[in-house]
């Protein structure tokens, strides 16, 4: 026997590792004997039994040549052929270039190009390459050439508002460029055209000024600005102040600050209508009190903007017809704040906590540097 201590564990050891007096070992070795056995039963099978395992796997390989293609055969192709064309696509797509207001030339002959986008929007094209080309035509002739556009609006309108609706980042920033730009430049003479269809162009246009791709985002709140400030009118306000019951935060503070850039752009004294004074006061009135903090002081605006445009008894009717009590002495309170406001006031008002930690810190940086000075003074 093996005895105990250290030398013993020693020889236990070496003996485990070997395979010697130990269970896995003879089992191991048990599984060894039975596969030999049935390795000679094998050998000794009969060569007619051979050949008709051979015949069964022939015929097995013919069934399963025959046999049709599952569905996931069928879906990794269509898969490869979505996989193909999005590789094409993203090819084409690094061929595209969006230019600059200041990079778009003169045309060499613009009733050509006219003529070859009159072609592209009656034909009502799907590729986005001819439709990406089609903008910049619009681009072109509208900064340089816009009184051969302008014919053409009724169809133009309507092109925009898909290409800014576009997946695609590059096609939907350069549309967002050229509604800007074609408002900008004919809204002058043509506004009754370019405000057809106006509901539709606001909503594409303010659903993209909040897009999280911030390039995008950018573009879509200046062509909502440009439009506000070119076509200002109170169909225009009033399609802007449909979106004061939206959910999004980000929505109501551009719903917000459009209005008031089309309010200021407008003459409310001359274009104002009673009628529809009420539902302006409602959705002022949403924004001010709604989930955004950043709507809240353009809503104030619009406010005191209607407020000065009417007079009180006709504000005071409108707002009681769709405000409830409390909400019209809050408005009646904002609308008066900013009519009646004194240096006085604004002199007296006590200091917050912060102005106060500010003023603390001034004096703090005040006295060290003043120490600073007095010690490089002594030192020298």
């Amino acid at each position: 026997g093996i005895g105990k201590g250290r030398d013993g564990d020693l020889l236990r050891h070496k003996q485990a590792k070997e395979g010697l007096n130990t269970k896995k070992a003879k089992k191991k070795r048990v599984d060894l004997d039975q596969n030999r056995d049935f390795d000679k039963e094998n050998s000794t099978m009969n060569i007619s039994d051979k050949e008709d395992a051979k015949i069964d796997e022939a015929k097995f390989d013919k069934l399963s040549v025959a046999a049709p293609t599952t569905g996931a055969n069928t879906k990794t192709k269509k898969t490869q052929k979505k996989e193909q064309e999005s590789e094409e696509t993203e090819e084409e797509s690094t061929k595209v270039v969006i230019l600059t207001k200041a990079q778009i030339a003169q045309s060499d002959n613009p009733t050509e190009e006219c003529k070859k986008l009159e072609l592209c929007l009656n034909s009502g094209t799907k590729s986005w390459i001819e439709q990406y080309e089609a903008v910049d035509s619009i681009r072109r002739l509208a900064i340089h050439h816009r009184d051969i556009l302008a014919p053409h609006l009724p169809k133009i309108v309507p092109f925009l508002q898909n290409g800014v609706g576009s997946l695609r980042s590059a096609m939907c920033r350069n549309t967002l460029f050229a509604v800007a730009e074609v408002y900008h430049h004919l809204a002058n003479r043509h506004a009754s055209a370019l405000r057809v269809g106006i509901d539709k162009t606001i909503e594409v246009v303010l659903a993209k000024s909040i897009n999280d791709k911030r390039f995008i985002a950018t573009a879509g709140i200046a062509a909502a600005e440009e439009i506000a400030s070119s076509v200002a009118s109170f169909k225009t306000l009033f399609s802007f102040l449909s979106h004061s019951n939206s959910k999004s935060a980000k929505m109501l503070t551009q719903t917000a600050k459009c209005s008031v850039i089309c309010l200021k752009h407008m003459d409310p004294n001359a274009e104002i209508k009673e009628s529809r004074l009420d539902d302006v006061i409602k959705a002022a009135a949403n924004l001010e009190s709604g989930r955004s903090v950043d709507a809240r002081k353009p809503a104030q605006e619009i406010l005191r903007i209607i407020f000065k445009s009417t007079d009180e008894d006709s504000f005071r009717i409108a707002m009681n017809k769709v405000l409830a009590p409390a909400e019209c002495a809050h408005v009646n309170k904002l609308v008066k704040q900013g009519n009646s406001k004194t240096k006085t006031s604004s002199i007296s008002r006590k200091a917050s906590i912060r102005e106060l930690m500010m003023q603390k810190r001034q004096e703090a940086l005040k006295n060290s540097s003043k120490q600073n000075n007095m010690n490089s003074f002594i030192v020298s």
